[in-house]
């Protein structure tokens, strides 16, 4: 094992997941990675940031009081994004 990492055969690959509790509070917001950080094995986290910014942009865009909005954008996306990052931490659990 140790020689496939040495010849670059194996390269081992970090992965810190973040399941979020919150992703919005008084005037900041999260969103992307920085919101809900999951595996690379599920391909998705292009695809999420894409839709957080959709939903932040509409809400905004709706909403006047930003205060009101990152609330309204944290009901929108808290559910999706915490069950992304948990199905990808049950692929990876699967895979071992």
């Amino acid at each position: 094992m140790i020689k496939a990492i040495e010849n670059r055969e194996i390269i081992p690959t970090p992965i810190s997941e973040y399941v979020p509790k919150r992703v919005a509070r008084q005037h900041v917001v999260l969103v992307g990675d920085s919101a809900h950080a999951q595996s690379p094995m599920t391909g998705a986290g292009f695809e999420e940031a894409t839709l957080d910014a959709v939903a932040l942009a509409s809400v905004l865009e709706k909403e006047a009081d930003i205060q009101q909005g990152l609330e309204y954008y944290e009901l929108l996306r808290l559910n999706d994004m915490r069950s992304r990052v948990e199905a990808g931490q049950a692929f990876g659990r699967a895979m071992m």
